[in-house]
């Protein structure tokens, strides 16, 4: 069954947003669920997958774009039409 779940959180700043978003797709890659990011557009999506390599020393979140060809559980798109 699928699940969904919504955060809503304090911060506006970005960087804490996408701090947070890091944590929590971590804890899911352990988990070893599937997780669909969308992000609002192209850059967005740049950006944010840089993110995931680098938010934390040591940290490994394996993820892919749509378009990339490898397999991952966490799959960020811009996209909303999937």
């Amino acid at each position: 069954m699928t699940k969904v779940d919504f955060y809503i959180l304090n911060q506006t700043e970005q960087k804490q947003t996408w701090l947070f978003a890091c944590r929590l797709l971590e804890k899911m890659y352990k988990a070893k669920r599937s997780v669909f990011v969308l992000l609002p557009n192209l850059d967005e999506l740049k950006k944010f997958d840089q993110q995931l390599w680098t938010f934390r020393d040591g940290s490994f979140v394996p993820h892919r774009t749509l378009s990339d060809p490898f397999p991952a559980d966490i799959v960020l798109s811009d996209d909303p039409n999937i």
